[in-house]
């Protein structure tokens, strides 16, 4: 131990320097262990006690009741610290040299920076240490005496909240001027929050950020989606109700409009417009069944072509377009004697000023009279049918004639077999002329019967006729049991036959104008009906 003025040795037990008389400065200690310390240690770095804080004039401060809790908690005493009880109550004598003052001035500064940078400074139940590694600055002209450990760096809050690091003692050379430890600040202690305790083998809590707090979780508001739904119920609900009676009063106010006014919209009506809504009419009507008259039949090869005047007002001059239009024939008796089915899509009745002509093609499976027989037009009758359904393809034109589909099979066998009777009334007048003169027959054919691979029906019979009716003008149509010619060997005589209606003397005559005609002896012979 030496003397901090004059370098001289001195022993322990010194109060004054015996070389130049300057008071020895005893060594602080901690109240609670005795280890040495000095005025820059806030806490003991042997016991982490809390240090009592010196007032300006060298005095230690009082201590305070949580300085005293903190005391409570003392550390294994290191092996270099002195006993107890030797902190020197004696105040610090003041250093009159420079290099004294400049010591203090820097143990001041890295205190207070200690002091600024820590975040334990707002911790109280913390122990902080010290940097064991950062020496405390002497003064250069004075010697070292006795060895002082000195704080560790304290231990970031982040790191370990509550881990008390172990001082390391390093041998100090000098004491020097001790400065006042600058109190806490209290704004930094009543902000930072208290660390508990980590026991051993526990996991520390997780940092809280500031301002947040340990709050309890919000529960859910389960009662708002029920009560948003029945806003929308209730507002969907009244604007159904507003609608509707706004409607209601709508309707009301159109129903009390008065007389007066719809009489003078009537009467503003000008007569353009009313035409103008009349051709729209007539346009939007022209689909109906015009009124149609036969005014004249001819023949063309095979077909009857059967010229028709239609009047339609309805139609104005617009098309007529309708498809599946069945057009009928009548006689004066009522019997249909042509009939078939016409598409007017295909080829449109062009009217004009509701008029209009057509011609109309039948085959001879269309038609039941011949066209010769056709003697009276104005007699005749002509029924308009729509929506009738084709049985087949539809014929081909002739001409200008437009050609139509059959009608139904059912349908065509009636009138064939009505018109083979009513043929046979017709020609039973002319075939009296052959009692006593030849003539030739060209057919024999009875319902059912199987010859030139087909089975002949009515229908088939009937177009035989028309076939050689066309070809031979004369033909006629007798039924063979009326006759005693078929009957007198006994034969059967049910039969439809046909005669070339061609008169002759004798049989040899009748004969050579089978072969003349280019027939066989099988299709043509000589017969009288006598």
């Amino acid at each position: 131990m030496q003397c901090t003025h004059c370098g001289a040795t001195l022993n322990p037990s010194d109060r004054f320097c015996p070389s130049c008389g300057t008071p020895v400065e005893q060594p602080k200690t901690c109240p609670q262990c005795g280890a040495p310390v000095d005025d820059s240690m806030r806490f003991c770095m042997n016991c982490g006690a809390r240090l009592p804080e010196v007032n300006e004039g060298g005095a230690a401060a009082e201590p305070t009741q949580e300085t005293a809790t903190e005391n409570a908690t003392v550390a294994e005493p290191t092996a270099e610290g002195p006993a107890a009880g030797e902190v020197s109550a004696e105040p610090a004598a003041e250093q009159s040299d420079e290099s004294s003052t400049e010591s203090s001035a820097e143990s001041t500064a890295a205190e207070s920076s200690a002091q600024s940078d820590s975040p334990e400074q707002a911790l109280p139940d913390a122990a902080v240490v010290a940097d064991a590694n950062e020496p405390e600055p002497a003064a250069s002209d004075q010697p070292q005496s006795s060895q002082q450990p000195e704080a560790a760096t304290p231990v970031p809050q982040s790191e370990s909240p509550t881990q008390i690091l172990t001082p390391v003692s390093q041998p100090q050379t000098a004491f020097t001027t001790p400065m006042p430890a600058l109190p806490p600040d209290p704004a930094t202690q009543q902000q930072a929050p208290i660390v508990p305790p980590v026991t051993p083998g526990s996991v520390p809590p997780a940092p809280v950020a500031p301002g947040t707090g340990s709050q309890p979780p919000k529960k859910p508001r389960k009662w708002l989606v029920p009560v948003i739904i029945a806003v929308v119920v209730v507002l969907i609900a009244a604007g159904v109700g507003i609608w509707w009676w706004m409607s209601r009063s709508n309707s009301s106010t159109e129903a009390s409009a008065s007389p007066s006014a719809s009489a003078s919209a009537s009467a503003s009506t000008s007569p353009s417009s009313k035409q103008s809504a009349t051709k729209k009419a007539e346009k939007k009507s022209c689909t109906a069944s015009p009124d149609a008259t036969l005014t004249d039949v001819s023949s063309s090869g095979t077909n009857l072509i059967a010229t028709l005047s239609l009047d339609d007002s309805a139609c104005g001059s617009e098309q007529y377009k309708e498809s599946n239009i069945r057009v009928n024939i009548k006689d004066y008796d009522g019997d249909v004697i042509a009939a078939a089915v016409f598409d007017f899509a295909k080829k449109p009745i062009s009217f004009d000023d509701g008029e209009a002509t057509l011609a109309l093609a039948f085959t001879s499976k269309q038609y039941w009279m011949p066209v010769d027989e056709i003697d009276s037009t104005s007699s005749m009758e002509v029924v308009w049918q729509t929506g009738q359904k084709p049985n087949g393809k539809a014929a081909a034109n002739v001409a200008s004639a437009l050609g139509g589909a059959n009608i139904s099979s059912d349908d065509a066998e009636r009138y064939a077999q009505l018109a083979l009777t009513n043929q046979l009334d017709h020609d039973r007048s002319d075939a009296s002329d052959f009692y006593d003169h030849y003539t030739t027959q060209l057919s024999s054919k009875k319902y059912g019967m199987q010859v030139d691979g087909k089975t002949w029906k009515y229908s088939d019979i009937y177009e035989q006729f028309l076939n050689i009716k066309q070809k031979h003008p004369n033909a006629l149509l007798i039924w063979a049991s009326d006759y005693s010619n078929y009957t007198k060997n006994g034969n059967p005589s049910d039969y439809y036959v046909i005669l070339s209606g061609e008169s002759f003397s004798s049989e040899d005559d009748a004969q050579s104008w089978c072969s003349t005609n280019g027939y066989s002896s099988d299709d043509c012979m000589a017969v009288d009906l006598e």
